[in-house]
C-alpha cells in the first residue's frame, strides 16, 4: 500500500492562521486589560498607601526624635554637608579659574582669524 499525503485546503489553512492571529490578539488585549485594572487599583488605593506611609513615618519619628544618638547623628550629618559644600565650592572656583585662564588668552589659530572676518 502506498501512503497518500494528506494536504490541507487553502480554506482550512486560512482559518487556522486566522484562529492563531485571533488568539494572539485577544491575549494582547487581555494583557492590556490586566495592566489597566492593576493601574486603576493602585490609582484608587494610592491615598490609603500614602496615609499609611505617613503614619508609619510619624511613629518612627516619635520613637527616635528624642534620642541623644539621633541628635549626635544629625550634627554629624550637618558637618558632612558643610564639608561637602566647601569641597564643591573649591572645585567650582578652581574650574572657573581654569576656564578663565584657558579662554582669556588670544587664539592663534589661522582658521579662527579667518572666521572672525
Amino acid at each position: 500500500m502506498r501512503d497518500i499525503a494528506v494536504t490541507q485546503s487553502r480554506r482550512s489553512r486560512k482559518n487556522k492562521e486566522m484562529a492563531i492571529g485571533r488568539r494572539a490578539l485577544f491575549g494582547g488585549v487581555k494583557s492590556i486589560l490586566y495592566i489597566a485594572a492593576w493601574a486603576f487599583l493602585l490609582y484608587v488605593l494610592q491615598p490609603f498607601i500614602t496615609a499609611a506611609a505617613w503614619w508609619k513615618g510619624h511613629q518612627m519619628m516619635m520613637e527616635n526624635a528624642l534620642s541623644l544618638s539621633v541628635i549626635n547623628t544629625i550634627f554629624t550629618v550637618m558637618e558632612y554637608i558643610v564639608c561637602f559644600g566647601m569641597v564643591t565650592l573649591f572645585a567650582m572656583l578652581s574650574w572657573s579659574e581654569w576656564n578663565h585662564w584657558r579662554l582669556s588668552r588670544p587664539v592663534q589659530s589661522s582658521l579662527f582669524v579667518r572666521l572672525q572676518k
